[in-house]
């Protein structure tokens, strides 16, 4: 499938050969976290890059959720919200479902993104200012479809200990957060496998592994891009 999406070049890139502005899609799955949504929606839309399609979505979410992010497309138009009508289906078993909550509403993204790049955000963390620009132009200059970056680790503030960094370039479980990456919209054929907690993997970590066998382009930017509050 990955050499038909290439149609004969070295990349799955949809954009014509040689665009430099392509438009990236930032994807935000949410539910109910109204307290924390508007950060993650803002620091999108502090990116330096800003040919951007920034997309919500609900898995179903609550009232409240949904009423912040519609008070935010009114001033910004590159804000989009799409709620979904029921939640993904999740195993009950708390572990089980912290490795494949969202997946539904990330599936839905990939469907609807207008981009030809997709960056990820968690509803509770926050991208870094230089995120989309950064991953982007090393995409280009190093002809990737897969770019994934370090990140900051935010305790909460009686943990006792400070902001940690993330991320190595030895791709595994643990090397990589979803939200420090940005790939082409070529692979979003390749989706998030909602039945992946049978064999212990995360989502996230579940389609980066298969992508890695699929032989996608991957590169490794040295660099803080993200920030993830645990």
């Amino acid at each position: 499938m990955l050499a038909l999406v290439r149609k004969g070049r070295d990349v799955c890139w949809v954009e014509p050969e040689g665009e430099m502005e392509p438009l990236v899609t930032v994807a935000i799955p949410t539910f109910e976290r109204p307290e924390l949504i508007e950060r993650a929606i803002a620091s999108a839309q502090a990116q330096t890059y800003e040919r951007l399609d920034i997309l919500v979505v609900g898995d179903h979410t609550d009232s409240r959720s949904e009423r912040l992010v519609r008070s935010v497309i009114d001033s910004d138009p590159r804000v989009r919200f799409v709620n979904l009508p029921r939640q993904g289906s999740y195993p009950s078993d708390a572990r089980s479902r912290w490795l494949v909550s969202g997946t539904a509403p990330m599936n839905v993204a990939l469907d609807l993104a207008d981009g030809a790049w997709l960056v990820n955000c968690d509803d509770d963390d926050e991208l870094l200012t230089t995120h989309v620009s950064a991953h982007l132009a090393f995409a280009k200059q190093e002809r990737k479809e897969f770019v994934y970056s370090r990140w900051e680790n935010v305790l909460p503030s009686d943990a006792g200990s400070g902001p940690s960094i993330g991320g190595r370039e030895l791709l595994r479980s643990g090397s990589v957060a979803r939200g420090a990456v940005l790939y082409s919209t070529g692979l979003a054929f390749m989706r998030y496998e909602s039945e992946c907690w049978r064999i212990r993997d995360p989502h996230d970590w579940n389609l980066w592994k298969r992508m890695q066998i699929a032989g996608v382009k991957i590169g490794f930017l040295p660099e803080v891009t993200y920030r993830y509050y645990h």
